[in-house]
């Protein structure tokens, strides 16, 4: 979404068309509990010789979900940015809402691909490569 809201406010420049990209942190939506319910339901799907390969993930990503879910944000953080950006004589071209949002964007333009991942990796508390 960043890559297509950067190329629409170039081509669309020329026409005085503004184009602003809302980027939420963790948002309190029903994102989260349909999440665990596919958690859940992989196990079914996956067969005891496919959670045994991805079992761990599995539970690393449920902790995640479950933490990620009791520390978001209410909607209205986000709506408030998206009812700025909207009616702004002067919006600007990126809205961080919510919580985590900054901090997100920061290490995504900071670091390289692999130490993000490794950060990423170590923070959901993913196994180690074997």
């Amino acid at each position: 979404m960043e890559a297509l809201s950067d190329a629409m406010r170039l081509e669309l420049r020329q026409w005085r068309i503004l184009v602003s990209l809302v980027d939420p942190g963790a948002t309190d939506t029903a994102i989260f509990g349909k999440t665990l319910a596919e958690l859940d339901a992989l196990k079914g799907r996956l067969g005891e010789r496919g959670y045994d390969l991805y079992g761990a993930q599995i539970e690393a990503i449920r902790k995640t979900v479950v933490k990620t879910a009791a520390d978001a944000d209410p909607p209205l953080e986000v709506a408030k940015a998206v009812a700025h950006a909207l009616t702004s004589d002067k919006p600007k071209t990126r809205y961080l809402a919510g919580h985590g949002a900054k901090a997100a964007a920061t290490l995504a333009r900071t670091l390289n691909d692999h130490v993000k991942d490794a950060a990423v990796a170590k923070e959901v508390g993913l196994p180690e490569p074997e």
